[in-house]
């Protein structure tokens, strides 16, 4: 649904990417840049690829054309959830321990990089914009970071605890005046579940609706 759909009172969303035509099969999650859009695979196979790239649909002009600019990036895992983009770089993470990174103009040809193993069920991941990168984790009832402003991705990079919260899935970034918010890994609102401190909020899983937390 585009703004200009919005201010004219359509809000029938239009499919752009589906399983018929394009790589997407059980999608867990989604980010987007001023071109392009990234979703990762819940039920990834060989042909649909674990994160693939597509045109967002004003730049492809046509749903034909956005089906014919689908490219696979990566297909190393079977189950993913929650993908952010950082700089130069895209972060995903597997459904059990690991967090994985890629060049953001990469193809096909390019090795995906496993940034850390030490997580134990990550659920969604977000970037601050000033060189953070939050992760969420459920089985360790906690919220990661890292330093994500790196040149090249490197391998086995710490992960400090940010924050303890019971079955943590689904991060955002907001602006301190609440005018802008970046959301991933499916975030919904549950009463007496959300936790919120300066620029961050995640939630724990359980919610009621799905949809953009404010």
């Amino acid at each position: 649904v585009s703004s200009q759909m919005i201010s004219e009172g359509k809000t029938t969303p239009e499919v752009i990417y589906s399983g018929t035509t394009a790589a997407v099969k059980s999608p867990g999650g989604v980010a987007l840049d001023n071109y392009f859009v990234y979703w990762l695979n819940k039920a990834g196979t060989s042909q649909a690829g674990t994160l693939n790239r597509g045109l967002q649909y004003a730049t492809a002009r046509s749903l034909q054309n956005a089906s014919k600019g689908v490219q696979m990036l990566a297909d190393n895992a079977l189950k993913c959830y929650g993908v952010c983009l950082a700089g130069e770089n895209i972060f995903y993470t597997d459904e059990s321990a690991k967090l994985y990174g890629i060049n953001r103009a990469a193809t096909s040809r390019h090795m995906v990089t496993t940034v850390s193993s030490q997580l134990q069920a990550p659920r969604g991941c977000v970037h601050d914009g000033s060189g953070t990168v939050y992760v969420a984790d459920k089985m360790q009832n906690a919220v990661f970071q890292f330093a994500s402003n790196m040149r090249a991705l490197e391998p086995s990079r710490p992960l400090a605890k940010a924050a303890d919260l019971q079955g943590a899935f689904g991060l955002a970034i907001f602006d301190a005046d609440c005018s802008r918010t970046r959301h991933h890994g499916g975030l919904g609102r549950r009463q007496g579940c959300t936790t919120t401190s300066p620029g961050l909020t995640w939630t724990c899983k359980g919610y009621h609706s799905p949809g953009l937390l404010r």
